[in-house]
């Protein structure tokens, strides 16, 4: 497997390598509980792959977590994490500050969002977005009146948008208790969302509702999302700025973080329609693996189980056929993220023929990406690095974090965060996802451990 290279851009600061590393080969790898945070086995296809990658570093997997090089857990156990000797863990204390969703919208909107939908953490927003509701059936009905003379004079009117709202759990995932629906606007609509979603709420299982994207990126008739992967090696805040620029010696480092410039891109086995008889169908309107692998009537893209594409396979098809949206596309886009923003975040890529893939892909459209990446592990840093103070000195530098990005694209081409995985699934989906996965893996252990 070729090796790491980070390839910031001409306008970024050089990025440090993690501060320590372990030579690989002393210990082993010990797995805890990770059947636990997955769904329909994909803890033991991720302790499998995770195996075969960690092979190449010369690490086994061990029975005990005493005197093992890495524990690879469902979340961090600072006991575990101390009777092993404080080795490498794939986790950061507090990381639920992004990966429970309603902990991470809560987190986003304090500081306001670009990638975030008008999103509410339910029971304690539920007053908010009741305001929200009946705002927006005020616009609604200026946009129908507006629609019906636009109708009594022959003018095109455009379909009223905004009146959908999806509802999530604020835990767990496997696409479980996620359901979208319809609001448009009256009283009696408005009082039957409000006691759905307080229904589906409470103050140990809150949820987040957020307005739905109703003109999602649609790839052959079908709703598609991205999987993408970032590595966080520090969550440390910086005592005077928020951007990447390497502080003095002394000082405490920025949040250090690596995007990985291959991903994966996820479809929905039925074609999209928002039709209201076809909301409840989540094989339309949601992309999960595992939902979409049980649907019998599937076809398109993901009609086979190696259905997912690569993301730059993605980056081909809008260049076929989106390619008016590419014109004059800038290979750097600084002015599409503010200047603290764009250092933050690293792009990790695995050899030389990335560059022909990088090349191609639309820069305007990954800028975006970056500044959504940064914008959302900000709105944690501060949680988690106040939980990091209270590690010994020694063992903060050996936590790291492994997080899926799930956003979508719209048909604009802006990008949304849907959530944040903090256990994502490893080699599921077929032979594209192996591929992706081992190879982002591979890349991982290198930087990680300190090989070329």
């Amino acid at each position: 497997m070729a090796t790491l290279r980070l390839q910031p851009s001409n306008s970024e600061p050089d990025l440090k390598r993690p501060r320590h590393s372990w030579p690989a080969g002393e210990g082993g790898v010990f797995f805890w509980r990770i059947n636990q945070a997955n769904y329909g086995g994909a803890g033991s296809s991720a302790e499998a792959l995770l195996l075969s990658v960690l092979q190449a570093f010369g690490l086994r997997r061990v029975s005990e977590p005493e005197g093992s090089t890495l524990i690879w857990a469902n979340c961090f156990e600072p006991k575990l994490w101390k009777s092993a000797g404080g080795c490498f863990i794939n986790h950061f204390p507090r990381s639920v500050e992004l990966t429970h969703k309603h902990r991470l919208c809560a987190n986003i909107m304090r500081f306001g969002s670009q990638h975030l939908p008008d999103s509410f953490v339910l029971p304690q927003d539920l007053s908010a977005w009741s305001v929200c509701l009946q705002q927006t059936a005020m616009a609604s009905c200026v946009e129908a009146q507006s629609d019906d003379i636009a109708d009594r004079s022959g003018a095109t009117s455009t379909s009223r948008q905004g009146q959908h709202w999806i509802l999530k759990p604020g835990r767990g995932g496997g696409g479980r208790g996620i359901c979208v629906f319809h609001c448009d606007g009256t009283a009696e609509s408005v009082e039957n969302v409000l006691r759905r979603a307080e229904a589906a709420a409470n103050a140990k299982t809150p949820s987040v509702v957020s307005r739905y994207i109703e003109r999602p990126l649609v790839v052959n008739t079908r709703k598609c999302d991205l999987r993408l992967y970032v590595l966080v090696t520090s969550f440390e805040q910086s005592p005077a700025t928020n951007c990447a620029a390497t502080p003095p010696d002394g000082a405490s480092a920025s949040m250090c973080a690596f995007i990985f410039t291959e991903g994966l891109v996820r479809f929905a086995s039925e074609a999209y329609t928002m039709s209201q008889s076809e909301l409840s169908n989540a094989c339309v309107h949601l992309t999960n693996n595992e939902i979409n692998a049980r649907n019998a009537q599937k076809s398109g893209p993901c009609s086979s189980r190696s259905g997912n594409w690569t993301l730059g396979a993605l980056w081909r098809w809008l260049r076929e056929h989106r390619a008016q949206d590419f014109e004059g596309d800038p290979s750097e886009s600084a002015n599409l993220s503010s200047p603290c923003h764009a250092p933050a975040i690293a792009d990790a890529t695995q050899d030389a023929r990335d560059a022909i893939q990088l090349a191609a892909r639309p820069e305007m459209v990954w800028q975006r990406i970056r500044s959504l990446a940064v914008e959302a592990l900000r709105s944690g840093v501060a949680a988690i690095s106040k939980a990091m103070g209270e590690l010994p000195a020694e063992g903060r530098e050996r936590c790291f974090e492994l997080l899926g990005l799930d956003v979508l694209l719209d048909n604009d081409l802006w990008p949304w965060l849907c959530e944040i995985n903090g256990q994502p699934s490893l080699g599921v989906g077929g032979a594209v996802d192996e591929a992706v996965d081992s190879a982002m893996l591979t890349a991982l252990f290198s930087l990680l451990f300190g090989r070329p």
